[in-house]
């Protein structure tokens, strides 16, 4: 019996319809009524998929291209299920509102990206606002490699990863050449953020299973979801069965 089936009373088709939708970027709400289920049965079984999208990843993570564009988009904080506790640290926003504070605060999550010239995607959520030294070492720890050329926006925090993983980097700002320039990363976050708005906003604590959705569904190829099914709904993933339960806990950002 595969993963993300095991002990699930739903049949395989059901669940390959509800992974299209998901890479699909499909509202749980939508497919929940063309399937003929509730809200929280499909709810559980995306999160599921997404789950162990996550889980894959930290297993064997994508490998990018010898030259890495790096940078970072922002996304607002949102309590998106949930009301806000007694006492929070600042005031519950209406569905759609904006900021408290102009320009970068500690309202936005920072989602670190990086992607390969010709290949694929990654992105990964570890801080509030401006991301330190530490915080990028940690979203781009196994995606760096030696002599990887990477490009960045001059933010200087990006030099301490790089020269830890042993990285050349070059500052895109100061580079005339035109084939150092940072296209490819800003695409991917009008993706992210396209997507984010089409969901009306994404629980923070549910993010990074969603930036593994973006990463992975950007660029995709005509293959991408057979090689995604076979991936999610083989033993190969024997490992990372998710119970509803687990869904609540697994893995959660927390900032």
């Amino acid at each position: 019996m595969n993963t993300v089936l095991y002990h699930s009373r739903t049949g395989e088709e059901v669940w390959k319809e509800v992974l299209t939708d998901t890479l699909d970027f499909v509202s749980i709400d939508k497919t929940a009524k063309r399937l003929g289920l509730s809200y929280n049965h499909v709810f559980c079984m995306r999160h599921k998929i997404l789950a162990a999208m996550e889980s894959s990843e930290t297993e064997k993570q994508t490998v990018l291209s010898d030259v890495k564009e790096c940078d970072e988009t922002f996304v607002l904080e949102s309590l998106k299920g949930a009301k806000s506790p007694a006492g929070y640290w600042r005031n519950p926003r209406k569905h759609g509102a904006k900021a408290q504070e102009r320009g970068i605060s500690d309202e936005y999550i920072c989602i670190c990206t990086g992607i390969g010239r010709e290949s694929c995607a990654v992105a990964v959520s570890v801080n509030r606002a401006k991301p330190d030294e530490n915080e990028l070492k940690a979203a781009f720890k196994g995606y760096l490699d030696e002599n990887d050329l990477v490009l960045c926006d001059g933010h200087k925090p990006y030099r301490s990863p790089a020269m830890e993983y042993g990285c050349s980097i070059k500052d895109v700002n100061l580079e005339t050449d035109q084939y150092f320039h940072l296209n490819n990363a800003n695409s991917f976050h009008s993706f992210i953020k396209k997507h984010y708005v089409h969901y009306g906003g994404v629980a923070t604590k549910y993010l990074n299973r969603y930036n593994v959705l973006f990463a992975r569904a950007y660029r995709k190829g005509k293959t991408f979801l057979d090689d995604m099914y076979k991936s999610l709904f083989t033993d190969r993933m024997q490992n990372s069965y998710f119970s509803n339960q687990s869904l609540k806990t697994c893995n959660l950002l927390d900032l």
